[in-house]
């Protein structure tokens, strides 16, 4: 499962939902993490303090798509329109949650075949 929190995603009874029926299922099935990977990911869009997240996944680190202006404490998201250096932070970020979740569906693939 893949998250895109923002401050709409954790006002929103749907996503709280969809999150809570996740965690159901898989305590129901199977395990929340293999080989120390979680199969839920956490893309952070724009700034929500932990506190506002859903409990589930308060505990995950997160893929932030935002950073935090050091003078003026002001959040800015990775957008192209902000320039060349917004959008190389995106792509940087992408790649890491890229690279996560095809560890991951192969790690799922080599359990599924071993069963």
């Amino acid at each position: 499962m893949v998250c895109i929190v923002t401050p709409r995603f954790v006002l929103s009874e749907w996503c709280r939902r969809e999150v809570e029926e996740f965690f159901q299922a898989v305590d129901e099935t199977s395990v929340l993490r293999i080989n120390n990977k979680a199969r839920i990911f956490k893309v952070v869009k724009s700034p929500v303090s932990r506190d506002k997240q859903p409990q589930q996944l308060q505990g995950l680190l997160g893929y932030e798509f935002f950073e935090i202006d050091e003078q003026s404490g002001v959040p800015y998201e990775f957008l192209p329109e902000l320039g060349d250096e917004a959008e190389i932070k995106f792509f940087a970020e992408l790649e890491k949650l890229v690279y996560d979740l095809a560890d991951l569906l192969i790690l799922l693939k080599g359990k599924q075949e071993t069963k």
